[in-house]
């Protein structure tokens, strides 16, 4: 300690020179090499492992070698990955944090940064913006897909590639399971179900504006799954339709080498497809969970930010940049659809009915989409 406070000075004299100023083309070299020297670092040893953490099995028994990539095409990847990443990393930080900017704004009488805020907050809700050309919008998922050693791959339950299907003679509802920090599923799924409407919670639809900016921009269609928003969806008969029935429930019990989903609480999406007539069809991202540390306990707190729609998560993802997610294998399961009947007054048995039914078939298809992955093993915790 000693040492370091006497060369203090000299630190503060020699960041002062010119030569060693970061200019924005250094700092861009330099965050590049940065990552990638430290892609393969594993996460800090001193966050130690969490209780609900498992020792996760050798990596050379769940994937085959690879012939090793040129340092420039690793370099341009990882960097492409970088930037998109960063970029959905901050859309989602600033959605969080926008309330607590507006707030803190109003209380320092900063009226020129609320009414920023404000015109934020009313900007998606009255100017629609046209998505992005194709290709910006494929070189984007590319990006994001680039990050996980494999990509992402999306799978029916066999293990075959998803393939162009006939329209479904019935009107479908993808649940997509885990919610994780960044719910991957739903941002995978659009890309590979174009048509498909993504509902999405209330607060973040209707006061998280980048979120929407950014769905309009990459071409994803957006719902809401307020109570009202949703049966006025389903009227129409529009399909498909997703959400994330965990909500943010399941991303606060997130925890890395476990797998959970928040569902016996859960029953409004069952009562809605069964009182609409919609086919269920459950997805399961595999590697969801893997991505991000995330501390448990204190639940009664909790839960009670999670009704204030608040995502009680914090966070810990890749090394150095821990709101990026470690780089795992990622599977996005597609189940069968679980035919539901139209009963348009379900009684409450009859909804408990058809939650168990699809609990199993999300356990089944679970169980398919772990095989010959890293969680190939873990129950799946039904919270």
């Amino acid at each position: 300690m000693s040492l370091f406070r006497a060369a203090r000075p000299q630190l503060a004299r020699l960041a002062r020179r010119p030569a060693l100023r970061l200019s924005p083309a250094r700092l861009g070299v330099g965050a590049g090499a940065l990552l990638l020297a430290c892609a393969a670092t594993p996460a800090p040893a001193f966050f130690g492992r969490l209780k609900c953490e498992e020792k996760p099995p050798p990596e050379s028994k769940l994937c085959e070698s690879k012939p090793s990539e040129s340092l420039l095409r690793s370099t341009a990847r990882i960097t492409s990955a970088l930037l998109c990443w960063g970029f959905f990393a901050s859309i989602w930080f600033v959605s969080i944090t926008l309330p607590a900017g507006l707030l803190w704004a109003v209380t320092a009488a900063k009226w020129k940064l609320v009414s920023s805020i404000l015109a934020a907050y009313a900007f998606p809700h009255v100017v629609t913006l046209p998505p992005l050309p194709l290709a910006v919008r494929r070189a984007f998922f590319s990006g994001l897909e680039s990050w996980f050693p494999e990509g992402i791959q999306v799978v029916r339950p066999n293990g075959d590639e998803p393939e162009p299907e006939p329209p479904a003679k019935r009107p479908q509802l993808f649940c997509i399971h885990p919610h994780g920090i960044y719910t991957l599923g739903a941002l995978t799924l659009p890309e590979k179900v174009p048509e498909v409407k993504v509902c999405i919670a209330a607060y973040l639809y209707n006061w998280a504006p980048g979120f929407r900016v950014m769905a309009q921009l990459l071409g994803i269609s957006l719902g809401s799954v307020d109570p009202g928003a949703l049966k006025r969806l389903m009227q129409r008969q529009e399909s498909p339709l997703a959400l994330v029935p965990g909500g943010f429930e399941e991303a606060t019990v997130s925890c890395r080498n476990t797998e959970r989903v928040y569902l016996k609480s859960r029953a409004g999406f069952i009562k809605y497809a069964l009182r609409h007539g919609y086919d269920v069809v459950p997805c399961f991202t595999v590697g969801d969970s893997d991505m991000f540390s995330n501390p448990q306990g204190a639940w009664r707190f909790r839960w009670w930010l999670n009704q204030l729609s608040i995502p009680a998560v914090l966070p810990f993802g890749f090394p150095l940049l821990p709101l990026l997610p470690k780089r795992v294998p990622v599977k996005l399961a597609i189940g069968e659809a679980l035919e539901m009947p139209h009963i348009a007054n379900p009684s409450r048995a009859e909804v408990e009915k058809h939650r168990a039914r699809y609990v199993a078939a999300l356990n089944a298809t679970y169980r398919e989409a772990v095989k010959g992955t890293r969680s190939e093993g873990r129950p799946l915790e039904v919270w």
